[in-house]
């Protein structure tokens, strides 16, 4: 039987989501060498994102209440690190998190973590060399 309610609930903010809040201002100070030499899959949370965890956590607990509903029937997760920390914040009654690597953001590799202008110095280099 298919679920009648599903939610989806998207990370909350990662440090690569800092990160590129702070590019998009012209500030460059996220992307240091420790930050560009990790995949992306091992963001973790900010404290803001830690905070927005809560809030939606509690926003769930609180549907549930209403709806008269012990928990919800099945919970799944990327195995993503921000992704499981969320989870885990969630505190979700009764919730045993199933992961799985299918759900998962489109992987740009190593230009995952390049802002435009690093991406652009890169590509003159080769063209250059090439």
């Amino acid at each position: 039987m298919l679920p009648l309610d599903v939610f989806i609930v998207r990370h909350c903010e990662s440090e690569g989501n800092s990160a590129l809040g702070k590019f998009e201002k012209n500030n460059l100070v996220a992307f240091t060498p420790e930050f560009l030499q990790r995949h992306n899959s091992h963001f973790r949370l900010t404290d803001k994102g830690k905070e927005q965890c809560l809030a939606v956590g509690a926003w769930c607990k609180e549907w549930l209440k209403e709806k008269n509903l012990p928990h919800f029937d099945g919970h799944f997760v990327s195995t993503h690190v921000r992704a499981l920390e969320t989870a885990a914040l969630l505190d979700l009654p009764d919730a045993e998190w199933e992961q799985d690597f299918q759900l998962r953001e489109r992987d740009v590799g190593l230009w995952g973590a390049m802002s435009d202008q690093m991406w652009q110095k890169r590509r003159d280099l080769s063209v250059s060399l090439g």
